[in-house]
């Protein structure tokens, strides 16, 4: 439905990559005792309520992993009914080269498909809960109090409680030794109505009949301060020891809050490469960023597809020289990735340079003969 998940899919590769995480009296962690896990969980629900299929949306689920596992945190993975947890687009997912490649080599799908059923989840053996996102878990994670109560026996032992896109729907009913909700007056994100309805194109009565609701009206009304970003902007706050994301491009940025919380480091994050390319200019977000990932080579979380995120705002913006010169950075940092080659060309091709958009999709075709965008950019653009 809409352009929504499904139509911004993207094949990337992925960084992967220790701490040991500890509450001090900053209310940080830091890198010395309890070396308490990560929870992930999935939803267990397959269909929407107009029977169309659903699941867990898998990109979230790999960025998230991919940062904390390069900070050397181990993660477990649950779902309210535990086993084979239905994932959205799995044919789509476990096909392609890129998605696939990473799926094998951290054995990311077979912890999916054998998740641990919530019940018999310990609580105090985390430091952090992230609830995954995608349409389905809208019906199974409000309505699930073992994993409200799992959430907020985290939250209480002063752990981290985080969740992205509708995967926030999960703390709608989490409720504290206080009796009050984890998310009055706290400021908080998630998937917004506009994204919801396709930024207006389908009418919220629509959408309803495939939702039980929408995530950011249900939010507000039990009391959250809510905050949100332009539609498929990437969007984080972090309020307490609650981290959320508005979308899936917000993931890493929910990671890298995660990972500051839990080790007291401050990390650089896709947010403020572009809120610097807003402020200053693009030399100085690339400048920026090669200053960081040289001085802190082992806490940069910044990947491939987080850094092009970069440079598809620019060209959203009509900025075409400046996305070229960040897809260009892309290219230098991964050159064997055809992904990185494919967005370098459509950015040449934006800017009306011809020769230089065939060249780059040629580069992006050899690495992956598959890429029909390629071939099919490089027709058009020869027959001009």
């Amino acid at each position: 439905m809409k352009k929504s998940i499904f139509a911004k899919i993207i094949s990337v590769s992925f960084l992967l990559g220790c701490a040991n995480p500890r509450s001090d009296d900053s209310g940080k962690y830091t890198n010395n005792v309890d070396n308490k896990r990560i929870l992930i969980v999935v939803t267990s629900n397959d269909k929407l309520a107009d029977g169309k299929p659903a699941g867990y949306y898998l990109p979230e689920v790999i960025r998230f992993y991919n940062v904390l596992h390069k900070a050397g945190f181990q993660m477990d993975f649950a779902s309210p009914k535990g086993g084979k947890a239905p994932m959205y687009a799995r044919e789509y997912f476990v096909t392609d080269a890129a998605t696939k490649s990473q799926l094998e080599e951290t054995g990311l799908l077979e912890k999916l498909d054998n998740t641990t059923p919530i019940e018999r989840i310990a609580p105090s053996d985390y430091s952090t809960i992230f609830y995954v996102g995608g349409y389905a878990c809208l019906f199974d994670f409000p309505i699930n109090q073992t994993l409200a109560n799992i959430g907020a026996r985290i939250y209480e032992n002063e752990g981290i409680v985080a969740a992205v896109c509708h995967g926030s729907a999960a703390l709608l009913n989490i409720k504290l030794a206080n009796g009050r909700y984890l998310i009055e007056e706290k400021t908080l994100t998630s998937r917004t109505i506009e994204e919801d309805t396709d930024e207006g194109v389908e009418p919220i009565d629509s959408v309803l009949k495939s939702f039980p609701f929408i995530v950011e009206q249900e939010l507000i009304e039990k009391g959250a301060n809510y905050s949100k970003a332009n539609p498929w902007q990437p969007h984080v706050e972090v309020s307490e020891r609650l981290v959320t994301g508005q979308g899936p491009s917000s993931t890493w940025g929910v990671a890298i809050a995660v990972v500051e919380l839990l080790t007291g480091l401050d990390l650089l994050t896709i947010e403020e490469l572009l809120r610097i390319t807003e402020q200053k200019d693009v030399s100085v977000a690339i400048d920026r960023y090669k200053e960081e990932r040289e001085k802190h080579p082992a806490n940069f979380y910044i990947e491939e597809q987080a850094l092009s995120t970069v440079g598809r705002k620019l060209l959203e913006n009509n900025q075409n020289k400046g996305a070229i010169e960040v897809f260009k950075l892309v290219v230098s940092e991964y050159p064997s990735s055809w992904n990185a080659h494919d967005n370098l060309g459509g950015a040449f091709m934006e800017n009306g340079d011809k020769e230089h958009a065939i060249e780059n999709y040629r580069k992006s075709l050899a690495l992956n003969p598959k890429n029909t965008n390629a071939i099919t950019m490089i027709n058009n653009l020869q027959n001009q």
